[in-house]
């Protein structure tokens, strides 16, 4: 196996950098130092780019009802796959959210291994058959590596190095942090049409209870916007920054609130960063109390607004303001400092991790690195570069076939036959806010101080897809 390791590769799909980037680097990191070849592709453009890299393993970011053909696309494309859920810590409700898995049972039997966040999650999946349990591994998730102990200091210089000069200035004075999670209304990647249509097929709600959903989210929005200004003019000494849900528009919160002197609204790096030098969190039902409980930091809950989809470990830790008068009274006892709020909530704390992260020791990543060796030391993989052939899943034999292919690979984008030149088809990622490059990922591995670097690789570049954007990890 040994003498063979440097030719086998991995894929690591990269969903939103701005939150998995750092921890997809330190999995990345982890198997190129085992002499794997690691790419780390980003997800808007995968299905191209897994063309090009042709991996023998392919450790995709979620499986759930919408991307079955995804991962029938990947298996067709002589790659093994693993699972890694990138929201895992939000969906321990099941009663609300099972549904939203595969329950094509041919298509999981083909997934080689699933990654659960922690143990609670891990019994719910044996519980509701969502997976195989043979397929199943309770390693914890790379992205609360960054949490732990040992890589507190790589998360701040990694966030340092991305913010502007009035985020650095919030950021090193402290500040209160305030979280929003109004995605639906206020959507980056669609409109509030698209969002409907996709809350039917992927979780199949009824149209009134979607509108319950959008009205809920309207009422957090504005509340949020005036319960900003009432802080602000409170304590105007204070900073806080206002962190939109990465699939959230910051748009709306700057056009209410710009005139305040002592807000900032950013979506600027990763949140494990931010948590680094924050007094506490304000949100309603958002999992960032749970990674600032493990940092120990506290957090205030906005109680009197509605949320259908509770979490109870959420408000097991959270400071509960029932008004405005409650939540200032909490803001004043934090400002004191005489305790820590977060001390009296220590065993619920421990038992958050267990369930749903696993462990706080920074090896999640390892683990799961653990795993993808030991998978290829037992079987036989192919180990020469392999002759891909665009696939055709089952389904899309039934439609349009080749119109498909064509918008999944994206050669409608590759030429104009209008202004006659090549195009890339690229652009539309590149202008977006879930563009990296390989600037991004070095900076993460000097935080992390590994010995190696990444690249955009020239060996990616073949006949099938010249335009390839993955970064390759290397020495």
């Amino acid at each position: 196996m040994d003498g063979l390791v440097n030719k086998l590769k991995i894929a690591i799909i990269v969903d939103n950098p701005k939150r998995d980037l750092a921890a997809n680097v330190l999995l990345a990191n982890e198997l190129a130092l085992r002499g794997f070849r690691v790419f780390l592709v980003p997800h808007y453009i995968q299905s191209r780019e897994l063309v090009a890299i042709k991996p023998h393993i392919t450790v995709l970011n979620y499986h759930r009802k919408g991307n079955d053909w995804l991962v029938e696309y990947i298996i067709k494309l002589q790659s093994k796959v693993f699972i890694l859920e990138t929201e895992g810590a939000v969906f321990v409700d099941f009663n609300k959210t099972k549904e939203i898995y595969s329950q094509n049972e041919d298509v999981k039997s083909k997934v080689e291994g699933y990654f659960i966040w922690g143990a609670k999650i891990y019994n719910e999946f044996i519980k509701n058959n969502i997976y195989p349990t043979s397929k199943l591994h309770l390693t914890g998730s790379p992205r609360t590596d960054l949490l732990a102990p040992m890589y507190r200091n790589a998360a701040k210089n990694i966030l340092l190095n991305e913010l502007n000069e009035i985020e650095r200035r919030f950021f090193l004075k402290k500040f209160f942090l305030i979280n929003t999670n109004n995605a639906l209304i206020n959507g980056k990647l669609s409109d509030i049409t698209a969002t409907r249509d996709h809350l039917k097929k992927t979780f199949g709600y009824e149209d009134s209870y979607i509108d319950e959903l959008f009205d809920e989210q309207k009422e957090r929005f504005y509340e949020t916007i005036e319960l900003s200004k009432r802080i602000s003019n409170k304590y105007p000494n204070e900073f806080f920054v206002i962190r939109p849900h990465p699939f959230e528009k910051e748009g709306l919160y700057k056009e209410h609130l710009h005139q305040f002197k002592n807000i900032l609204i950013t979506n600027t790096g990763s949140i494990d960063g931010w948590l680094t030098n924050c007094k506490a969190v304000i949100m309603k039902n958002c999992s960032t109390a749970l990674e600032a409980a493990i940092s120990g930091v506290p957090s205030i809950s906005i109680d009197w607004l509605g949320h259908k989809h509770n979490v109870e470990e959420i408000e097991s830790i959270s400071l509960s303001a029932k008004n405005t008068e409650s939540l200032f009274t909490f803001i004043d006892e934090i400002l004191d400092k005489k305790s820590n709020p977060i001390d009296s909530h220590q065993e619920s704390v421990k038992k958050i991790i267990s369930d749903l992260y696993y462990k706080n020791d920074g090896n999640n990543h390892k683990r799961i690195a653990d795993i993808i060796e030991s998978f290829l030391e037992k079987t036989d993989v192919e180990k020469e570069d392999k002759k891909v052939v665009i696939p055709a899943p089952n389904f899309f034999v039934k439609k349009n076939f080749n119109s498909v292919i064509k918008n999944i690979l994206g050669i409608n984008n590759y030429f104009s036959f209008r202004k006659m030149r090549v195009l890339n088809p690229n652009l539309p990622w590149i202008q977006s806010d879930f563009y990296f490059d390989e600037k991004n990922v070095n900076f993460v591995l000097t935080a992390i101080d590994s010995p190696l670097i990444a690249i955009q690789s020239k060996e990616q570049h073949d006949k099938h897809y010249v335009f390839s954007k993955s970064i390759e990890i290397t020495k």
